[in-house]
């Protein structure tokens, strides 16, 4: 017997944005994984020298995390529903009630956003809490969905 899902009206979404990382972000990211992984376990296996080991170490560990980074976090999402905004990049997720969003507005990237797009929006939040930033494709949609100016 199939499980019975159900759900409410405040969790169906509004609006749902999909920002991938840039192409090339995984055209240098995909080759230089590769490389430090594979030259990391070569260094690490072919040497008699103990120091040259645990550097072949780090240097496969670091290639792995890069792999698992390009693909674990290849998008970042944001989902509106009636009530919440959502927001995911891999494995790292926020949920942000809409009746806290202060104010909404596009902004150039910064910081780890530049590896998705050139845009981003920044959503205060009252009460002095920290700014929710998501990256932007630039169509205004999440905007006018976030500023309240959509039909729902």
């Amino acid at each position: 017997m199939a499980p019975q899902y159900s759900l409410h009206k405040d969790q169906i979404p509004r609006h749902y944005h999909r920002v991938n990382l840039k192409a090339r972000v995984m055209l240098v990211g995909w080759p230089l994984s590769l490389a430090l992984g594979a030259g990391g376990v070569a260094l690490a296996s072919l040497s008699r020298v103990l120091a040259a080991e645990g550097v072949g170490m780090v240097l496969a560990a670091a290639g792995g995390v890069g792999i698992v980074g390009l693909i674990r976090c290849r998008r970042f999402e944001a989902v509106v529903t009636a009530r919440t905004l959502e927001t995911a990049a891999g494995p790292f997720r926020r949920r942000v009630p809409l009746a806290f969003i202060d104010a909404v507005t596009e902004v150039p990237a910064s910081s780890w956003r530049r590896l998705y797009t050139d845009r981003e929006i920044r959503v205060r939040l009252q009460a002095g809490g920290r700014a929710v930033v998501v990256p932007s494709t630039g169509d205004g949609a999440l905007l006018d969905v976030l500023a309240g100016t959509d039909s729902p």
